[in-house]
């Protein structure tokens, strides 16, 4: 514009001497300026208009390599967040669950029988020797019949009590291992698929000429900081899908459940039978016996004169004592009513599962950023 100003001054304001320009051509001239000037207004305009480019992928053009890590990062993407997300929903509605290992037991009631077991009585007597009267043991003096009573249980019912008992969730899995598994099957159903994909390709276009003029690759940029703020990204938005993961698991982890179960009324150091006294038949009189040889027992001074199943019928009875199940007045065993309070524990901390998703998520963010560099190249100006 400034030129234009100055060629006003040279050719319009001069002196009027031997450069004297007419009234008409003044005229002339001042069209000319502003014809110029609405050239130059147009200019102006047309360059503050944006820049329109056209642009279209060019995935075929991408090298075999870039397209399986493009479909491997692809992959992993997509799936780890799916993963994420399914963790998530899944133990959004976990709920503790007791998972007891019942053991069964029988409840027995014990019989008593009698077990005849006959025991040799000793005494002393003496004898005559060169070197005096002798004491000489009689081992078989005298002898006696102890019953020992015999117990056998018969099984009247069973009860059940929980062994080892397991607070359990209805899902093991978090949103960060649900992540990562699904992130590694996304990569290898993307490596595999692309794979198919660039063998189907090569089968259907063998025969085609390859294209003389390669395409023109764009620039975007340092693709390092693309990849490390993919990975901040990641690394951010992971690390709180996991604080939010084990914000859940700790609400969840506050519940509690209570199982019960029933166990037989015993009733504890009670008769349970009873068996015939001891019976002691001295078969020898001529001997002297210990002053408790013959202890707890009934003593028969004349051999010929025991009977035992008499004895075993009419002697007094000895109590046996041991524990047995409590009846009903109208039959059937008596229980009582046993419970137990379990409380959850939360599968995996806030420390770890923070850090988890962190890790996670920086690993997709960086795969977030060398896929977003492989689809830069895609593009052609």
């Amino acid at each position: 514009m400034s030129t234009i100003g100055n060629w006003i001054k040279q050719n319009i304001t001069g002196n009027r001497g031997s450069g004297y320009t007419s009234d008409r051509q003044l005229d002339q001239q001042g069209d000319q300026i502003k014809n110029d000037i609405n050239n130059i207004k147009d200019t102006v305009d047309q360059l503050n208009k944006p820049v329109e480019v056209s642009l279209e992928g060019s995935y075929d053009n991408l090298s075999k390599k870039d397209k399986l890590i493009l479909g491997a990062t692809a992959g992993a993407v997509v799936g780890g967040g799916v993963g994420a997300l399914k963790g998530m929903v899944e133990a959004a509605g976990d709920g503790m669950k007791l998972d007891p290992h019942w053991e069964t037991h029988d409840i027995n009631q014990p019989k008593v029988s009698v077990e005849t077991v006959k025991q040799n009585i000793p005494g002393t007597t003496q004898v005559a020797t060169a070197d005096g009267l002798q004491d000489v043991q009689v081992s078989n003096a005298s002898l006696r019949y102890h019953f020992e009573p015999k117990i056998t249980y018969e099984k009247v019912g069973e009860y059940k009590t929980p062994g080892t008992v397991e607070p359990k969730f209805e899902f093991t899995t978090n949103a960060v291992m649900e992540g990562a598994k699904f992130a590694a099957i996304g990569a290898g159903v993307g490596v595999v698929g692309t794979a198919a994909y660039m063998a189907l390709e090569h089968i259907k276009h063998k025969d085609d000429k390859p294209d003389a003029k390669p395409p023109v690759e764009v620039t975007y940029g340092d693709e390092k900081k693309t990849i490390i703020k993919a990975g901040v990204v990641g690394a951010v938005v992971g690390g709180a899908v996991g604080a939010v993961d084990a914000t859940m698991e700790k609400i969840r982890a506050t519940g509690s459940e209570t199982i019960k179960w029933e166990v037989p009324v015993m009733e504890k150091n009670v008769k349970i039978g009873e068996v015939p006294q001891d019976a002691s038949v001295m078969i020898r009189q001529d001997v002297r016996y210990s002053d408790d040889a013959f202890k707890n027992s009934k003593l028969y001074n004349d051999p010929s004169k025991f009977d035992l199943e008499k004895h075993m019928k009419k002697a007094e009875t000895v109590d046996v004592m041991g524990d047995k199940p409590d009846k009903k007045l109208l039959g059937g065993v008596k229980m009582e009513e046993k419970s137990a309070t379990y409380k959850a524990e939360a599968r995996y901390g806030m420390v770890g599962s923070v850090l988890g998703g962190i890790a996670l998520g920086g690993v997709l963010g960086v795969a977030s950023g060398v896929a977003l560099n492989i689809l830069k190249k895609m593009v052609n100006s």
